[in-house]
């Protein structure tokens, strides 16, 4: 009798089909933070990419598909949702800043984990923090969650991601 394959779900074909950025903070941070991360984490009618639940924090890579046509405002009505009905904290990167600034990336996720988390909690218990390098175009904002940017390539405009969301400064 021959068997039947299943067929994947939605949330197994995103990680079976995870881009090379996915991949790499997964393999090569998350997977192996001290505060547990899932992939692919469905909230009602969404997925994100990455969620550590002690923290309420999503962790979303975006694309080039995230800007062009209607992926701006499809954005924000996603983040809305996680943010007033999951009560969840969205940060967003680029596939960009995972290239060329992986471990500022890294250093950002850690700083909002460590926020999110009391002190006597999880933690209090994760090693200490590593100084990351930061490349000459990292600045911090003080308004912002995230201190990373991108340079447009004029090279005059920062966008930084504020809790508002993204933002020209």
């Amino acid at each position: 009798m021959e068997q039947k394959e299943k067929p994947l779900t939605r949330v197994q074909e995103l990680r079976k089909n995870a881009t090379k950025e996915e991949n790499h903070l997964w393999y090569d941070f998350l997977r192996t933070y001290p505060v547990q991360f899932l992939r692919q984490k469905p909230f009602g009618p969404y997925i994100v990419d990455f969620y550590c639940h002690k923290a309420k924090l999503a962790i979303e890579l975006d694309g080039s598909q995230h800007y062009e046509g209607n992926g701006p405002e499809q954005d924000k009505i996603r983040t809305a949702y996680l943010q007033e009905v999951e009560k969840i904290r969205v940060l967003r990167f680029t596939n960009l800043e995972i290239k060329q600034n992986f471990e500022g990336v890294c250093a950002a996720i850690d700083r909002q984990v460590r926020a999110a988390l009391p002190s006597s909690g999880p933690a209090g218990h994760l090693p200490p923090r590593r100084k990351a390098k930061s490349p000459q175009f990292l600045h911090t904002f003080p308004h912002c969650v995230l201190p990373t940017q991108t340079q447009s390539p004029a090279g005059d405009t920062c966008r930084a991601l504020c809790i508002e969301g993204w933002e020209s400064i």
